[in-house]
């Protein structure tokens, strides 16, 4: 799970950010200082799993820095990393900057993760440290008229296998209870196209050819005694994914727009989605395509 840290973790992110292999502090004494620097500068977001905090980054919205992004050497190598800095760009971002700015040794696993995520090298310090930047604003361009939207084939089922995948395995790094993406995604993607197959559609998005993603819906009805009968039959949205490379690029909206279209003709005035409470990305989008928070699940963990 991830989520906002606050100062009750400060002791973890301290233990963390000494424990490191790679750009370790040149005075652990200082280690404190920095912590409290960071939550005094910055917005930090942590990843839980296990019971604690196994990772962490912090953006510093007033110069447009990522000024840290360590994960426990026990728990490299899942994604963490790539997570929790996707989220401190996301805050710059918000923050009204174009541009991202990080500096990391040379020579270190730390400058090739950058490399791959798209970091630009910039110059080198006196100490040589590298100075990355990244373009905030360039996966908000739009995409060309080339993107297509259309009802899938059975053809399309290993594209849709896959973007369940991706899409699974997303919404594992915001909560715990979901499964790997590879153990359930015969199982969903069965469940959906028969939910989808009397009253709803499933839709794909093509670019030049290349997918871009999907999304699902279908007709609901139900006996709320307590409801107008409008809100007894509507329209729900089950799942929606845009492929990692064409994420920011209001993808989404198109979609969403697209499948109130055709859920529209079968006489529905409302529609309906779901999200979990962290995934913010989801949430942004489909605020930008109309949708308002309807009802709020609270969930509480019981303790034996």
């Amino acid at each position: 799970m991830i989520r906002k840290a606050t100062r009750a973790d400060h002791p973890r992110i301290s233990e963390i950010r000494f424990a490191v292999r790679e750009n370790r502090p040149s005075n652990p004494a200082l280690i404190e200082r920095l912590a409290n620097w960071l939550f005094d500068n910055s917005t930090i977001w942590a990843w839980e799993e296990d019971a604690a905090i196994q990772g962490f980054s912090a953006a510093d919205p007033r110069d447009g820095s990522i000024c840290a992004l360590f994960v426990d050497p026990f728990y490299e190598g899942r994604g963490i990393g790539r997570a929790l800095l996707s989220l401190a760009c996301d805050v710059l971002r918000d923050s009204g900057h174009a541009t991202a700015v990080l500096t990391t040794e040379a020579d270190t696993r730390a400058e090739r993760f950058y490399r791959t995520d798209g970091w630009t090298e910039v110059g080198r310090k006196e100490d040589g440290q590298i100075i990355f930047q990244k373009d905030l604003l360039a996966r908000l361009l739009p995409l060309t008229e080339s993107l297509v939207i259309r009802p899938i084939t059975t053809d399309d089922r290993p594209r849709l296998r896959q973007a369940i995948v991706e899409l699974q395995n997303y919404e594992r790094t915001r909560h715990t209870t979901r499964l790997p993406g590879e153990q359930v995604a015969d199982l969903y993607l069965d469940w959906m196209l028969r939910k989808a197959e009397t009253q709803g559609v499933v839709l794909i998005a093509e670019s030049n050819c290349v997918f871009v993603g999907f999304v699902a819906g279908w007709i609901e009805e139900t006996q709320n005694v307590g409801e107008t009968p409008d809100s007894n039959r509507f329209g729900y949205i089950s799942d929606i994914c845009v492929m990692p490379g064409f994420r920011g690029r209001r993808i989404a909206t198109q979609l969403l727009n697209r499948i109130e279209q055709d859920l529209r003709r079968a006489g529905v005035t409302r529609l309906r989605i779901n999200s979990l409470a962290l995934n913010q990305s989801a949430r942004t989008s489909y605020e930008h395509a109309g949708f308002f928070p309807y009802e709020i699940i609270y969930e509480k963990t019981i303790v034996a």
